[in-house]
């Protein structure tokens, strides 16, 4: 989000900053909303999921997905502390 938001600062003049803000976090509510809705159809049986495939398969990618989300806010800081 910070990346695209730096690219954007030069637009920002002809942008309407309360609509892009709405924009923004109605398009983050519907990606999380999503997601959760597929991890919930993919999980299937509840009485399965926690030992099944399913449910380790989830795990893993929350685990890749937080991993990921750590590596990118390092590179972030980073970037700041050398700039």
């Amino acid at each position: 989000m910070s990346r695209g938001f730096a690219n954007a600062t030069g637009t920002m003049a002809a942008t309407n900053l309360p609509l892009f803000a709405a924009g923004l976090v109605l398009a983050g509510y519907v990606a999380i909303t999503l997601a959760a809705a597929l991890s919930v159809a993919f999980r299937g049986d509840r009485q399965r999921s926690e030992t099944g495939w399913r449910g380790i398969a989830l795990r893993a990618l929350g685990g890749w997905a937080a991993a990921a989300g750590l590596m990118m806010t390092a590179f972030t800081l980073a970037q700041a502390g050398t700039g």
